[in-house]
């Protein structure tokens, strides 16, 4: 028997991605649940973040940014990184950074980097601001391509389980996506 549970937000796994801007011409980097690509063509991503973060403090001026996925490798430094307030700590050294060719940091090591370009900003009330992105470069570790595209079965990226507070590992692939349905055709 199906139980209700109200107006609750159950959307599992989300991924862990880690927002990287220049803030006071130095790099900082925060944590983000909430992210999602909304568009192929351009490519463009939405990322939610909360108002309160540091790394809005100049939201105006912000132009470009990263979306970085970390690795289980790098679980401790990003969750820091959700831990601590970029008013109060200085977040530049907690990774190793590089820069991307429109200028954004990078966190070196990780096995995924988005470099994107600020296209729209919506504000959705008292406590967010939802950043329409477009990608205007990727970035992955070259040991981690096959056939010349990021394979995910080798990176350890990491999923955010919200109401549970845990990041979870990717797991072993059950089915390819727009294939298996096909065993459902009714003859």
């Amino acid at each position: 028997m199906r139980r209700s549970y109200g107006p609750q937000l159950w959307f599992y796994p989300l991924p862990l991605v880690v927002v990287g801007a220049r803030v006071r011409e130095k790099p900082t980097f925060t944590p983000i649940a909430w992210c999602t690509p909304v568009e192929d063509d351009p490519p463009l991503v939405l990322s939610v973040i909360a108002k309160e973060h540091y790394i809005l403090s100049e939201r105006e001026k912000l132009s470009v940014y990263s979306l970085n996925f970390p690795s289980e490798d790098q679980i401790v430094a990003a969750d820091y990184c959700g831990m601590v307030s970029g008013y109060t700590h200085d977040k530049s050294t907690v990774f190793e950074v590089e820069y991307g060719k429109h200028g954004a940091p990078l966190i070196v090591g990780a096995p995924l980097s988005l470099e994107c370009r600020v296209r729209q900003w919506l504000d959705v009330g008292e406590s967010c601001w939802l950043l329409v992105g477009e990608v205007v470069e990727s970035y992955a570790e070259e040991t981690l391509l096959r056939e010349g595209k990021p394979d995910v079965s080798h990176m350890k990226l990491l999923a955010y389980i919200t109401k549970s507070g845990e990041y979870r590992a990717l797991g072993k692939v059950v089915a390819r996506a727009r294939h298996v349905g096909r065993q459902f055709r009714k003859e």
